[in-house]
């Protein structure tokens, strides 16, 4: 499984948006093991904005930052201590904009199933795990249909372990599931 998500997301051309909106990148992290897991985090309770959401480690680029990579590099050491150099990045996929009008790169990085993950508990409540398989073999538990500048998308919701994971972090792993194994999981 994990030498196909490295050709499938190497080979990808992800899409691109033209708007004039703020730019943000996150880290889509898998773990390089027989059985990938995708790890992602909980937005802690005390956040102004996506507050108790689950999400991919990342955030808003800044002006030191050289390119988009470096800003979901940066954001991923700050919020769950995996240095830039402990992840393989193999690609990315498609932008999408979230409901903020925020322009969002994501990239797909391998990292070792042993790295230890640290939450930033500012910015965290918790960092966790989901086999990739998960996604693969279990159905969606709730379809959100959500409305953007007058176009609603049908969204999955997942509910793993006591996480919700839906919003953009499930329009990203759509995206991720349909580049990799031609699935269309919001089915």
């Amino acid at each position: 499984m994990l030498e196909r998500i490295i050709s499938r997301i190497a080979q990808h051309e992800p899409g691109t948006l033209r708007v004039d909106f703020k730019d943000a990148a996150v880290l889509v992290p898998i773990t390089r093991e027989d059985e990938p897991q995708i790890i992602l985090t909980r937005r802690s309770d005390q956040l102004k904005t996506h507050s108790g959401q689950v999400a991919f480690p990342g955030g808003m680029r800044e002006e030191h930052d050289r390119d988009l990579l470096m800003t979901a590099l940066r954001e991923t050491e700050e919020e769950v201590g995996i240095k830039s150099s402990a992840v393989n990045v193999v690609g990315s996929l498609s932008q999408v904009i979230s409901r903020y009008e925020i322009r969002v790169t994501p990239y797909v990085g391998l990292i070792d199933p042993n790295t230890r993950l640290i939450p930033d508990p500012d910015e965290l409540d918790s960092v966790f795990k989901v086999p990739v398989r998960y996604f693969l073999d279990n159905p969606v538990d709730r379809l959100d249909h959500l409305t953007f500048r007058g176009h609603t998308r049908a969204v999955p919701c997942w509910f793993y372990e006591g996480y919700e994971i839906w919003g953009m972090s499930a329009i990203i792993l759509v995206d991720f599931f349909r580049v990799v194994f031609g699935r269309e999981l919001a089915d």
